[in-house]
């Protein structure tokens, strides 16, 4: 689970910045990147292997890390400087980073994830407040191989593969609001959460509503309708953004901090003047009154 990019600035938000918090994190964050949370499922690698070398991916026990140190990728990035780190907690295998208690209609517990001894989520965010680092979570929308759903919709059972489950579209709508119920109430307060890809018109409501119950501060990136701070791709998966799309989103917020800091600036003179003259104008008072000596 390598730190893929390190990017300066990543959100570029959706309707430009709407608060001085986006405004900050704009100009002055740096955040990392953990991506590669599963192999990438497809029919190929599924139960076999591919010429990409991933193998299995239905087996979710071929999860297991023996060297996780995830106190070494927060000393890392505080070497680099970095404030916070977003961790892919469910890419587009459907498997999970953290041992679920949302069931599927059957009623079993969902069964591609971690289990106990590896919840890489609790590590991580606990790692990551300790340390003074703020810390968020991707949760893609668009697939999960397991749930046999591609590009937000769940495919026919005739298509669906040994080890994957049997549900329908609003059965896998259920599973995702639950599972992003404990995403969002489990792992500490988020900094930034990832919607890479979007997200369901018919789970729009849902989502918006559990955000503002749950994660109300966090930044959410393709979260344009769900959220009061959106963010989306700045363009390019380098180190930084395009200045010029910082300069055109953030101007009218620049132009308005600094009309804001002028008045203050004029406030803080007239104050200072009116003070001084005021001191001058005492000081000549009690000399004028100050008794002659004999």
């Amino acid at each position: 689970m390598p730190a893929s990019s390190l990017y300066n600035a990543l959100m570029i938000p959706a309707r430009c910045i709407s608060s001085l918090k986006l405004l900050h994190k704009f100009f002055f964050s740096q955040a990392t990147f953990f991506h590669n949370g599963d192999p990438g499922c497809d029919a190929a690698n599924w139960q076999g292997c591919d010429a990409r070398g991933g193998c299995n991916a239905s087996n979710p026990h071929s999860f297991a890390p023996s060297n996780l140190n995830v106190s070494n990728w927060a000393d890392s990035m505080l070497a680099l400087g970095v404030t916070e780190a977003v961790l892919t907690a469910k890419h587009g295998c459907g498997f999970y980073l953290w041992p679920s208690n949302v069931t599927l209609p059957s009623g079993e517990r969902y069964p591609y994830a971690v289990n106990g001894t590896y919840n890489v989520l609790k590590e991580f965010s606990t790692t990551m407040a300790a340390r003074g680092l703020g810390h968020g979570f991707y949760y893609s929308l668009t697939n999960n191989f397991f749930l046999n759903e591609a590009g937000f919709s769940v495919r026919p059972p005739s298509t669906l593969l040994p080890r994957q489950a049997n549900v329908t579209q609003t059965e896998f709508e259920d599973i995702v609001v639950a599972s992003l119920t404990e995403l969002w109430s489990n792992f500490n307060e988020c900094t930034e959460l990832w919607f890479d890809g979007g997200y369901q018109a018919t789970l729009q409501a849902n989502v918006t509503a559990l955000l503002a119950k749950l994660q109300p501060g966090a930044l959410s990136f393709n979260g344009v309708g769900i959220s009061p701070s959106p963010g989306r791709w700045s363009g390019t998966e380098g180190a930084c953004a395009h200045l010029q799309q910082k300069v055109v989103c953030a101007l009218p917020h620049l132009l308005f901090l600094l009309v804001l800091l002028l008045l203050l600036l004029h406030f803080f003179v007239a104050l200072f003047f009116n003070s001084f003259f005021f001191f001058i104008s005492a000081t000549t008072s009690v000399q004028q009154v100050r008794p002659q000596s004999r």
